[in-house]
């Protein structure tokens, strides 16, 4: 089975500039003489990406039962070419039959 998911990502990143002697806003004589650093800044931001998720199952012939599941995630590349895609599946079985068979 292949999957493909939209999943999203909250990155929240402090700018923080200064410290606890001032630093370069909090000389003497500056325009925040007194404060102890520099005002902070916050950036958020969402982030939305694609992530497949190839499974393989390994079926018992006889009786039909699922005998051992693998799979592997990886996020998803936008424009890759024939060769890359090729590779990144590869790639993939390979990892997940390097669980196989279970310890």
């Amino acid at each position: 089975y292949l999957i493909v998911a939209n999943r999203q990502e909250q990155i929240v990143t402090n700018y923080g500039y200064g410290g606890p002697w001032g630093g370069p806003w909090g000389y003497a004589g500056g325009p925040w003489e007194g404060y102890w650093g520099a005002p902070m800044y916050n950036e958020t931001r969402n982030v939305v990406y694609q992530v497949g998720t190839l499974q393989i199952d390994l079926i018992d012939a006889k009786d039909g039962r699922l005998v051992w599941r693998g799979s592997a995630e990886k996020i998803v590349d936008n424009s890759p070419t024939p060769a890359e895609r090729s590779a990144a599946i590869h790639e993939a079985v390979n990892k997940i039959l390097g669980n196989y068979p279970p310890k």
